[in-house]
């Protein structure tokens, strides 16, 4: 089971430790192109890079990241929300 965790996603890439990336995948099936993007970040202590979706809301860009409590992910996001004071959801 997964658990997302939201915060503002200013808050975060203000931070210099912080790397984000946005990749554009390409799709080609049976004549049709689309194309996507996947938005990845990884914070310190993270082994590697995670998924987030932007989204706006009143006004600013927040940044929904699924973690699962018992995966990589959580301890790492959660203890880096924490430390620096910055407000965070999980749902």
């Amino acid at each position: 089971m997964g658990l997302d965790i939201k915060f503002r996603l200013g808050d975060v890439t203000d931070m210099c430790d912080v790397e984000t990336k946005v990749f554009v995948e390409d799709f080609r099936d049976e004549g049709a192109e689309e194309q996507n993007l996947c938005y990845v970040i990884r914070m310190p202590n993270m082994n590697g890079w995670v998924d987030f979706h932007p989204f706006l809301h009143n006004g600013e860009f927040y940044a929904t990241v699924r973690a699962n409590r018992w995966g990589d992910n959580y301890g790492p996001i959660t203890e880096y929300l924490r430390t620096r004071g910055i407000d965070w959801e999980e749902f």
